[in-house]
């Protein structure tokens, strides 16, 4: 429950109960079943409050079994189960149903879009300025915090194809409730004439609107504000080409170790003259020190770079990776369909 507000709902012919969660960057709807270990027919009223969701939070901490029976009156919610009881003020209603007609959902695959969500996660700029936020567009899912960019490009066929009218930006906080929503989503089957059940892989929804961009999962509902446009200009850094540029392609997991390893916050890359390898130079209080990979590349001065940002992108890689190095442009690290562009770091 990520928002400030938590609306609780049920209705008498229904056996679910409906949990509305609210904060200023997005709404998340959850049906929950209601059941335990003994039956729980739906109660004779409807349910229909909201209330603190931090107070909500502290009570379910507190009650003891795992059997909980909701009633209310007027002004309060009462929690209840054998050995314990909680009473909970009701607030008013300030978390209200947003209703989306049919013909703006799209389907998505919940797979593409979560694998996107995680490879831009860390370059998601928390504060308050024209890049902050996760970007959806037709080339895909962006974040930047001006230091780095973090860039996952949309597959070209399947479901995905569908993603290109997937636009805008939602909030920094926004994107870890959505991919915590992708990775609830159960698992259906389906039944042909004459076949056993087969796996049907989880639905996975979307629909844009001008206040909010809607994710809808088999379990849950996210609503995402958007933010104001426009968002920074991030094709200048992610598409720009250096004429100084040196190109070269290393296995990922050597470099990705090697950075890990060192005590150091910077580094400065550059061509290793003896073998031709990417050598690693860094500095502690106490000392320096010096690290070469193998990889095939051409002459290369020093350019230096904060070891967690490009530790950062090298995660989100495969086997092999592409580095386009140049003093007069962001670092790019590209592998796949992902690319990173990392800012060098000015200093000695």
């Amino acid at each position: 429950m990520p928002g400030e507000y938590t609306r609780l709902r049920t209705s008498a012919t229904s056996s679910d109960i409906t949990v509305w969660s609210a904060s200023l960057s997005a709404i998340v709807v959850s049906t929950l079943p209601l059941s335990g270990s003994r039956p729980t027919p739906p109660p004779p009223a409807p349910l229909d409050v909201t209330v603190p969701t931090s107070a909500l939070q502290a009570a379910l901490k507190a009650l003891r079994g795992d059997d909980v029976t909701i009633t209310h009156t007027p002004t309060t919610l009462k929690l209840t189960t054998p050995h314990s009881n909680a009473e909970i003020c009701i607030v008013g209603s300030v978390v209200n149903y947003i209703p989306i007609t049919d013909e703006l959902w799209r389907d998505v695959d919940g797979d593409e879009l979560a694998q996107g969500l995680r490879s831009v996660e860390a370059a998601i700029a928390t504060s308050d300025v024209n890049n902050a936020g996760v970007r959806f567009c037709p080339e895909g899912v962006i974040a930047t915090d001006t230091c780095r960019l973090h860039w996952w490009r949309w597959d070209g066929g399947g479901e995905a194809a569908l993603v290109p009218t997937l636009l805008g930006t939602i909030h920094p906080d926004t994107a870890a409730i959505v991919l915590s929503a992708l990775a609830r989503q159960g698992g259906k089957t389906t039944k042909g004439r004459g076949k056993k059940a087969a796996p049907e892989q989880p639905r996975t929804r979307y629909a844009t609107g001008q206040r909010f961009i809607v994710i809808d999962t088999p379990t849950s509902r996210v609503y995402c504000r958007r933010l104001p446009e426009p968002w920074a200009p991030w094709e200048r850094i992610a598409k720009r080409e250096a004429v100084d540029a040196v190109v070269f392609t290393l296995s990922t997991k050597p470099l990705l170790d090697a950075l890990r390893s060192i005590p150091a916050d910077f580094v400065a890359l550059s061509s290793d003259g003896g073998d031709g390898g990417l050598r690693i130079d860094y500095a502690t209080p106490t000392g320096r020190g010096q690290l070469v990979v193998d990889a095939s590349m051409l002459t290369l001065l020093p350019i230096r770079h904060r070891v967690r940002y490009l530790v950062d992108a090298l995660a989100c890689c495969g086997d092999e990776v592409t580095m386009t190095v140049s003093a007069s442009a962001a670092t790019r690290i590209e592998s796949g369909r992902f690319v990173a562009c990392v800012m060098y770091a000015v200093g000695g």
